[in-house]
């Protein structure tokens, strides 16, 4: 039987394809008598069979030119019925050669991101073999027979037989990805530095905060308190010295306070804490400021202008506010020799605006869109006048950001500036006046020194009928400064390592424990993990005294268990106020 295919035309001109089938009939002597043919139109089956082949070719075309190295596996022999070209590039094996089992003996890490579930590796490479998952995506670790070292990318899909649905094998596409692994393990490793420098500077600057505190607790403790008990039996000169000491102590104290809020703002550590408070109370806070900063200067008013629309009681962080009206109001006093200084504060769209405006010495058009910028400053020549570190500004629009408000300034040069910011303006019921004194921890300088003269001046305090405080204290200057702030009002015993204080807390039975942190022998954390070990008596309050001031030192003293902090250099009248609190506490238990 033979057969052929022809072209015929039909009757109206048309081409079909017809595969003809021939079988000869032979007499006797093989002599061909007869023929006899069929044909069948083929037409449509080779046109199906072209359109399949193209398809086909164009399918291994996109394949071999797609991203990546194609490939089909059957799982019933672990080999390839098809491999990409490019395998041979990736892994250095040639697509005949390639089986399963050798890409696996040259494969000797599996980094799977996802594992859908499953505890381990193997567990999930057993599901997906076994049906229970779909898809398989892996990063491999891989070595060429030449001893290169790739990785590749594996992600594919299960094939079933379309009648049982048994899982046959899998189809997917390998890619090489070792540019992608090298890019990401110096990343890791840029990051692992990053990480490693940020901790090196925070901890440089907790010691950095430490050394400077400690010393600057007992130059401001001191000052403060020989120039307020001995004011009757000192002169003038005497006084103005006391007062230069303690001044240049409060200049350094701010500027290491300002490092350190950059620090914590940078870091993103520096949190917020909405409460209410009293507005008037703040605003009082800030008159005696700037009382305090124009001293030395007659030739300033200070005006406050509020609005009717203001409320008395707001919602927002009242620390920071302070700390931003600090800095804008220190710099419109350090930049003003005579004239005004104005504190505007109005409701505009639902926002509090605040607006400091002096009659300083102004900026110029250049300089104005620096100011708020870290490290700047419009006179940064070795012959400026004005002292300061170019952060004050900087830190406020920070704040204010994390208020979620916003800060701008005007100036015109030799007429004055205009810094005024923005924040969400929150309402509350009405606070006692006194609550912004809580909030900020400050009282008035005349308050203060009449307690004072009220202590001294009292004849029933003896070291006998009075509260027992211990304080291990290790450096002999806070020592000494913290026995000027409390000695007229309490029974004092010192300890000068944290081994003396758990020693003298059990000899002694102190009302309340000042603890530093950091201190030899044993340092605070020890020492206070003595005390609660062994102690009998659970309300005697330790609150921690350190001169730490980095990002949640405070948080992490009182998770620890501390009943309360207190950082260095010591205002007197807030420990004796926290010591107050706690020793009537004590008696309410």
């Amino acid at each position: 039987m033979e057969y052929n295919v022809n072209p015929v035309l039909t009757r109206n001109g048309e081409e079909r394809l017809i595969e003809w089938h021939n079988a000869s009939i032979t007499d006797s002597q093989g002599n061909i008598v007869e023929v006899l043919a069929s044909g069948i139109d083929v037409t449509e089956r080779k046109r199906a069979q072209e359109a399949l082949a193209c398809s086909e070719a164009i399918y291994r075309k996109t394949i071999e030119n797609a991203q990546g190295v194609p490939y089909q596996l059957n799982f019933a022999d672990n080999k390839y019925a098809f491999m990409g070209t490019g395998i041979e590039e990736l892994v250095g094996i040639k697509p005949d050669d390639l089986t399963l089992d050798k890409l696996k003996a040259f494969s000797e890490g599996l980094v799977i991101h996802d594992l859908c579930g499953y505890e381990t590796e193997q567990a999930y490479c057993e599901a997906f073999e076994t049906g229970k998952l779909d898809r398989f995506k892996a990063d491999i670790r891989f070595h060429t027979p030449k001893g290169e070292v790739k990785w590749y990318s594996d992600c594919s899909l299960l094939v079933r037989d379309d009648k049982t649905g048994e899982v046959t094998g899998c189809i997917g596409i390998l890619q090489d990805i070792t540019e992608r692994k090298r890019a990401e393990k110096l990343l890791q490793k840029a990051k692992e530095e990053a990480e490693l420098a940020n901790k090196a500077k925070s901890q440089f600057l907790a010691n950095m905060s430490h050394e400077i505190r400690t010393p600057m607790n007992a130059i401001i403790g001191m000052s403060k308190t020989l120039r307020e008990y001995n004011a009757d039996n000192l002169n003038d000169k005497q006084l103005e010295g006391l007062e230069i000491i303690y001044r240049s102590g409060q200049r350094l104290l701010l500027l290491i306070n300002d490092i350190l809020d950059l620090s914590k703002i940078e870091s993103g550590k520096m949190e917020i804490s909405l409460k209410p408070f009293s507005l008037d109370a703040l605003i009082a806070t800030i008159r005696s400021m700037v009382k305090t900063l124009c001293a030395d200067n007659d030739e300033i008013e200070f005006l406050v202008q509020k609005s009717d629309a203001v409320p008395r009681t707001i919602i927002s962080d009242a620390q920071k506010l302070h700390e931003i009206f600090t800095n804008i109001i220190s710099n419109a006093v350090k930049f003003t020799d005579k004239g005004q200084i104005i504190l505007n504060i109005d409701v505009q769209q639902n926002r509090l605006c605040f607006k400091v405006s002096d009659t300083g010495i102004g900026i110029s058009k250049d300089d104005i869109e620096h100011i708020f910028d870290e490290f700047t400053q419009v006179d940064s020549s070795t012959t400026r006048k004005y002292p300061g570190t170019g952060l004050g500004l900087s830190i406020c629009r920070k704040m204010v950001q994390l208020l979620g408000g916003e800060i701008k300034a005007e100036s015109e040069l030799g007429k004055g500036t205009t810094i005024m910011f923005y924040i969400p303006l929150k309402t509350a019921q009405i606070l006692p006046d006194d609550h912004i004194t809580e909030t900020l921890g400050y009282e008035s300088r005349k308050s203060q020194s009449a307690k004072r003269r009220s202590a001294k001046g009292s004849d029933s305090f003896t070291p006998e009928n009075s509260a027992k405080i211990l304080i291990a204290e290790d450096d002999k200057f806070g020592r000494a400064a913290i026995k000027m702030m409390l000695e007229h009002k309490y029974h004092l015993i010192f300890a000068e390592d944290g081994k003396e204080a758990v020693e003298k807390y059990f000899t002694v039975s102190p009302d309340v424990v000042l603890m530093d942190i950091m201190m030899p022998v044993m340092d605070g954390y020890e020492a206070f993990d003595e005390i609660i070990k062994n102690r009998s008596k659970q309300t005697v309050p330790i609150i921690a005294l350190t001169a730490k001031a980095m990002i949640d030192d405070r948080e992490e003293l009182l998770a620890y268990g501390f009943t309360d902090y207190i950082s260095k250099p010591i205002n007197d009248e807030s420990l004796i106020k926290i010591i107050e609190q706690h020793l009537a506490k004590q008696k309410i238990n």
